[in-house]
């Protein structure tokens, strides 16, 4: 799902988001990198962001797509990936967060990078 960058899109980027939504999908058991994949993007919640967590702010999911092929259809995916679902002012929009998987054994390398893609959405 592409989103198109207007200026509309741009002035909504710049307001505070009312919730962001972390998507992890992959499929159970498929590997070991990707369940460390999961550990790393919770421990980055937790540590930069305990508080949105417990205020619901910002939640975290991990969907398998095999279990789940509606909500993967819903954010264009096939095996694998991470996304930000950001509402603002009840308009969705999807940050897909690739670079991830290039730190893929990395846990310093992957938290500062689902940390920078939230900051980013935060305004910070």
């Amino acid at each position: 799902m592409a989103t198109c960058l207007t200026a509309a899109n741009a002035q909504a980027s710049q307001a505070k988001p009312d919730h962001i939504g972390v998507y992890l999908f992959y499929q159970k058991g498929c590997c070991g990198s990707c369940s460390d994949m999961e550990k790393y993007v919770g421990d980055a919640l937790n540590q930069y962001y305990a508080n949105e967590l417990s205020s619901g702010m910002i939640t975290y999911q991990v969907v398998d797509p095999k279990k789940d092929p509606s909500l993967a259809s819903k954010y264009n995916v096939k095996d694998w990936a991470l996304k930000l679902v950001v509402t603002r002012n009840g308009q969705e929009s999807v940050v897909d967060v690739p670079e991830v998987w290039m730190y893929v054994g990395n846990k310093d390398a992957t938290m500062t990078t689902v940390k920078n893609a939230i900051d980013k959405q935060l305004g910070k």
